[in-house]
């Protein structure tokens, strides 16, 4: 309690350093029309005096530690992938499998995002969360290898983007109470006011094109804008540079083809009422290797000896087995083209009935069906060599290949409601959301079935929230704010016929305080807290280890920005305190045996951010940061397997970098541009990875031939860096390398 309270004591006399100050009108032909104050054009973006970038729904946030990737950005840096624009923001890492698609439900083999080193993060689209609430892409427990709550590479079409906001830590609240990493919102281009229409053309390695259109423009007089665009972006198989044995090899079965189209139309009747209607449709087919071959133990599949080693038990802890390259049965997924394939459909209709200032009153309907196939063709692992031959040299004859394939669907559909009002010193805010979701699986063998007897999961859930900005005087603002979400029953369909319901329903209520003071025209402070709530996922009920229980905790967050002499400094801190989170660990049970088992924790969180840039003249520019993550996880009522080697506290946080630092140097002149980046990602234990430190670097530029036509060259890994950014133990280290220097040269005309 005295924590707490000082805590709370600490956020009254709060916030952060501004650019500059000003005071002015502000539209942008990209953005909401709306009122904003003090508003300061720096660089790209533009900023309000506390030195927050301004977006079109910046209203939301209450400070914090944002980072905003803009549309010149976007285009500029040609990002082809909502991954690739995102990973270079201090505090974010991506865990990535180094193909391209992922395996539903598939946990270990799907991409994962993690802000501040936590993994809870949602994604929105124009501040509506895109997860849903019955099923999520890693699966449907709280302890899976990943947190993942969609597929990253569905939201591929970066013509869709107008701008990205990274929002980190307790800033996310306001989206929901168990975003504790934080959200990704994504804001959607509009139609501009004269016709414009754009056309991209690239070619690289590996078999790389990219093909884009899209067009945009006004009618009826103005009041109606439209924006079309399509796109495709495909692949062949990558190329690596192996860490375990400095060898360049083809990652086979990494092909991909992605194809994305959206169509947003919005209508304004007048300057504060408008209906706007967004399309979106995405298909995505990538292969499906699961993991590259260990090449230095490739002959023990060959001549059995991992066939022999395994003796039947493929657990945990039959280390012989696994550390001879147990990954190698995975070498025949690639080969014989395992695949995933991926449909999304997501429709809203958004009718905005008033603006107070800068804040939407608006209702919105909203529609999202997706429907995922796992295609494993080559499922041969744990057969003998001899079996194996066999099979494949009768393939095309076999009526009972070792095949798996699933289809899981996911359905969503609600409604969503805004208030916005402006009382004085109170800039208010009021939501709600009510949804439906459901998931279902097609398995055409049962037995197979990796939640066996289960094949729908329906669920029902209501979500409100009210935040009063305070604007306690010119330089400080506070701003308290409560959420309630409801959870609804999940309804468990069976393959048998049965319906049965777990007890799912669960009711909370989260408070959330945030404060920014501007100390001087130049430096900001800010800090907030926030309770966090997250319920379980329907298999955490059937967890036999022990009962898991509701995850909690608190997060809190405390920064400041300062401007000295053209230099922009920012710094953040970011603490959680989970008074109980589930993980899932190696322990020793009742009866003294090892498992691997889901349980209740203690967690605590600790995250730095740091940034420095520096525009050096018109024509030169540099960004350096800096991002350190550690964690403190301890088991409520077990004991940790005493023979893995290490602590919970040291596994966690050796499988993943300790360090990440970005440095981003920024050349323009006349008509050329270009940009040249580099990650170093450092403090990694040699026991999970193949180094203790990783440099990539990526560069991009850009020709402007004249007025309309444009051509530009992107080199990806410039220096051909060995590398792997995930880990998991089975498979051993270097199982996940991330593709090796690629070139990509393209034309863009704008007419």
């Amino acid at each position: 309690m005295k924590k707490t309270c000082a805590v709370l004591a600490a956020l009254c006399v709060t916030s952060y350093a501004g650019v500059s100050i000003g005071a002015s009108k502000t539209t942008d032909a990209g953005l909401a029309t709306y009122y904003l104050e003090n508003v300061t054009v720096y660089g790209d973006g533009k900023y309000d005096k506390f030195g927050n970038e301004v977006t079109a729904q910046s209203y939301y946030r209450t400070g914090g530690d944002v980072s905003v990737i803009a549309r010149e950005e976007i285009e500029r840096k040609h990002y082809k992938s909502l991954a690739e624009a995102i990973k270079t923001v201090p505090g974010v890492l991506i865990s990535d499998t180094g193909f391209h698609g992922g395996m539903y439900g598939g946990g270990t083999y799907t991409s994962e995002v993690q802000i501040n080193g936590d993994g809870h993060v949602v994604i929105l689209l124009d501040g509506r969360r895109l997860d849903n609430g019955a099923s999520n892409f890693a699966g449907h427990s709280s302890y899976g290898n990943s947190k993942n709550v969609m597929a990253m590479y569905l939201l591929n079409n970066m013509d869709l983007v107008e701008q990205i906001e990274v929002i980190k830590g307790p800033g996310a609240s306001v989206y929901g109470s168990d975003a504790t990493g934080g959200a990704i919102n994504i804001i959607t281009r509009r139609g501009s006011l004269q016709p414009r229409s754009a056309v991209d053309i690239g070619t690289g390695s590996w078999g790389r094109h990219y093909y884009a259109v899209n067009t945009s423009g006004p009618a009826n007089q103005g009041k109606l804008r439209y924006y079309i665009a399509v796109n495709q972006d495909r692949g062949g198989s990558t190329h690596y540079k192996d860490g375990l044995t400095g060898v360049n090899r083809k990652f086979i079965g990494t092909d991909f083809k992605d194809t994305n189209v959206t169509v947003k139309i919005d209508n304004d009747f007048d300057k504060t009422h408008r209906l706007s209607f967004l399309y979106n449709y995405s298909y995505d087919r990538s292969g499906m290797p699961l993991t590259a071959p260990d090449y230095r133990h490739l002959s023990n599949l060959l001549d059995d000896t991992l066939y022999h080693a395994a003796g039947g038990d493929y657990g945990w802890h039959n280390s012989d087995f696994w550390e001879r390259g147990y990954r190698n049965w995975f070498i025949y997924e690639g080969l014989l083209g395992s695949y995933t394939e991926t449909i999304a459909k997501n429709l809203s209709l958004t009718y905005v009935f008033a603006n107070d200032r800068h804040m939407e009153s608006f209702v919105r309907i909203f529609d999202e069906r997706t429907s995922y196939w796992n295609n494993r063709r080559g499922r041969l692992w744990g057969l003998p060599q001899s079996r194996i031959s066999w099979l494949l040299e009768h393939w095309d004859t076999q009526t009972e290949i070792p095949q798996w394939s699933t289809r899981d669907r996911e359905f969503m559909r609600g409604i969503q409601l805004q208030l916005g009002k402006h009382w004085g010193k109170h800039d208010v805010l009021f939501g709600a959301l009510m949804t439906q979701s459901k998931w279902d699986r097609i398995n055409p063998n049962a037995a197979t079935n990796y939640f066996r007897d289960i094949n729908s999961i329906k669920r029902n859930n209501f979500s409100a929230y009210v935040q009063d900005k305070i604007h306690v005087t010119d330089n400080w603002e506070v701003t308290p704010a409560f959420r309630y979400d409801h959870y609804g029953d999940y309804s468990i369909g069976t393959i048998s016929g049965n319906n049965v319901s777990k007890s799912g329903k669960y009711s909370h209520g989260s408070l959330i305080l945030s404060s920014q003071y501007l100390i001087d025209p130049s430096a900001t402070i800010y800090a907030s807290w926030a309770q966090v709530n997250r319920p379980l996922w329907s298999a955490d009920f059937s967890s036999t280890f022990e009962k898991l229980n509701n995850e909690k905790g608190n997060a809190y967050n405390l920064g400041i920005r300062k401007v000295y002499r053209g230099f922009a400094f920012d710094v953040n801190y970011s603490y959680i305190d989970m008074s109980n989170a589930i993980g899932q660990y190696s322990v020793v049970g009742p009866n003294g045996k090892v498992s691997n088992r889901a349980i209740n924790a203690v967690q605590k969180k600790r995250a730095i951010n740091l940034g420095l840039h520096k525009k050096i003249s018109d024509t030169w520019s540099v960004g350096m940061t800096y991002s350190y993550v550690h964690d403190d996880f301890k088991g409520k009522n077990v004991t940790v397997d005493p023979d893995t080697g290490t602590s919970v506290n040291v596994l966690v946080n050796s499988i993943r970098p300790v360090n990440k630092y970005g440095v981003d140097i920024g050349y323009r002149k006349d008509r050329f541009n270009a940009d040249f980046s580099t990650m170093i990602y450092s403090g990694m234990n040699r026991r999970y990875f193949t180094d203790r430190r990783f440099i990539v670097s990526r560069l991009s530029m850009n020709y402007k031939m004249d007025d309309q036509l444009s051509v530009y060259a992107v080199v990806d890994n410039v220096f051909n860096e060995a590398w792997e950014n995930k880990y998991y133990a089975l498979c051993s280290i270097g199982a996940f390398p991330q593709s090796g220097r690629s070139f990509m040269f393209g034309v863009k005309y704008d007419f």
